[in-house]
């Protein structure tokens, strides 16, 4: 059997927060990087919950508008969508609220903007996906694999993600 060969490029992956309450401190976050236009990115089942307002009332002002477009595989289309309300909103950062396809969505969509911008992302995990610790995301645009895709954060909230999971297994 052969060793293994291979190379492993580690995200920029700063600071991980975790326990129930921490959706609370994404104004502070938000702040202390000096981030005022945010978008929170989402998909339809928890862009139609109460949680959501948890999550755009703890970024306040900062949330300049919402998108619940993430779909499953992320597809070029929503990709799409996203990039234009970033460009027209002329957002800072993203907040990826859900599981992977929102947080994939986030890392596909900012991607473009990098070589201009830095776009702060921040996932609040619904699910137990690892898509919030990576810095590449699969997509249906084809293999999306890039070493810097801005800072990302995650606040690991489980009291949303036992809020969400009657939503999500219904």
């Amino acid at each position: 059997m052969e060793a293994l060969d291979y190379d492993f490029n580690l995200s920029k992956l700063e600071r991980v927060m975790s326990g129930a309450g921490k959706v609370a401190v994404l104004g502070h976050e938000l702040e202390r990087r000096g981030l005022k236009r945010t978008i929170v990115v989402t998909g339809k089942t928890l862009g139609g919950s109460a949680l959501l307002e948890k999550v755009t009332g703890a970024a306040d002002a900062r949330c300049v508008a919402v998108f619940k477009g993430a779909r499953q595989h992320v597809p070029r289309s929503s990709v799409h969508e996203l990039q234009e309300l970033i460009e027209r909103e002329n957002a800072d950062s993203l907040i990826g609220f859900g599981g992977g396809s929102p947080i994939d969505t986030c890392k596909v969509a900012s991607h473009p903007f990098l070589e201009k911008r830095e776009i702060i992302q921040i996932a609040i995990p619904t699910t137990l996906s690892a898509a919030e610790y990576t810095c590449g995301a699969l997509s249906m645009m084809g293999c999306l694999a890039f070493s810097y895709c801005g800072s990302i954060r995650q606040i690991g909230e489980w009291l949303l993600s036992f809020g969400a999971l009657p939503l999500i297994w219904e």
